[in-house]
């Protein structure tokens, strides 16, 4: 939609989009969410978009698929920022940490809010999407349902 590589983005297409908007002014929203968040803010637009600044980005150009947009509870950026870190260094990922049936809840929480979602903004039948897209096997033996 953005014409954006998340392994290598070009922002070019994305801020013609934005009616010729700059990288600073990108930037700018960018480092107001890393504010918020208590973290250092950023020199220049990032040169690989990993999950938390690909949301970052979303919520700069006001995209439709914004944490804030989840309901009936939005998915706040400590949250969001929180669950994804101990999904990182989780066996659900890239980690060798395992997960306790409370994180994996939690986690499952906000995965499912943000699932539903995206099924709202593509205009998806959310329990045909389910049906297709769940977890093979459930590590605590929970059923995936919307």
């Amino acid at each position: 939609m953005y014409g954006i590589d998340t392994s290598n983005p070009v922002y070019t297409l994305l801020l013609q989009s934005m009616h010729g908007e700059s990288e600073g002014s990108l930037l700018e929203k960018i480092n107001q969410i890393k504010k918020e968040l208590k973290q250092p803010a950023a020199k220049q637009l990032p040169g690989q978009i990993a999950l938390v600044e690909g949301y970052m980005l979303l919520e700069s150009i006001n995209d439709s698929f914004q944490l804030k947009k989840v309901s009936p509870k939005p998915v706040h950026w400590g949250w969001f920022v929180n669950e994804t870190q101990k999904r990182n260094h989780s066996i659900l990922a890239h980690g060798f940490v395992f997960v306790s049936k409370e994180q994996y809840k939690k986690f499952k929480a906000m995965v499912e809010s943000i699932f539903d979602l995206f099924c709202q903004v593509e205009e998806m039948d959310i329990k045909e999407c389910a049906r297709q897209y769940q977890f093979i096997e459930d590590p605590f033996n929970e059923i995936f349902l919307l």
